[in-house]
């Protein structure tokens, strides 16, 4: 009955499948048996681990109410470790555009460049599959809900 998640990497060339192992204030933890780790919360990236240059934390919170409301700008706060274990917070606006009832694409810009997530939904709208963006060593992060 575990609840599990299929992602891919394509920059990297790497699948793997996760289970769910925590949910803690309605963020999702799943979990590679070796230990690599991607938080999702509404569906959404939040943060991971074990990838190498990691999506310490990110607050998605205008992005997950605009998929609940309908389409519109938005600001995510992506955050990273830099080269001296500092905490860098990256800011992105984003333009949340619904192609119809059940996907829809996000596109995001910052000073350093810009990139595209998309998002598919169940007809109770939950994400059950999606393209989003981890950060520029990593790139797309696909996640797809098995079950």
């Amino acid at each position: 009955n575990t609840r599990l998640i299929l992602i891919e990497i394509p920059k990297r060339q790497a699948v793997a499948i996760l289970s769910l192992v925590n949910t803690n204030q309605g963020v999702e933890t799943y979990l590679t048996a070796d230990g690599v780790s991607i938080s999702l919360q509404d569906g959404l990236v939040v943060a991971t681990r074990g990838f190498g240059f990691d999506l310490m934390t990110a607050d998605v919170s205008e992005t997950a109410a605009r998929l609940r409301r309908g389409a519109g700008e938005t600001v995510r706060i992506h955050r990273y470790l830099n080269g001296e274990n500092q905490i860098v917070a990256q800011s992105l606006r984003c333009d949340l555009r619904f192609h119809n009832a059940l996907s829809a694409t996000e596109t995001c810009k910052s000073a350093s460049g810009y990139f595209e997530n998309s998002y598919t939904f169940n007809e109770s709208g939950r994400i059950t599959e999606s393209k989003q963006w981890v950060s520029l060593e990593i790139g797309l992060l696909e996640v797809q809900v098995l079950n």
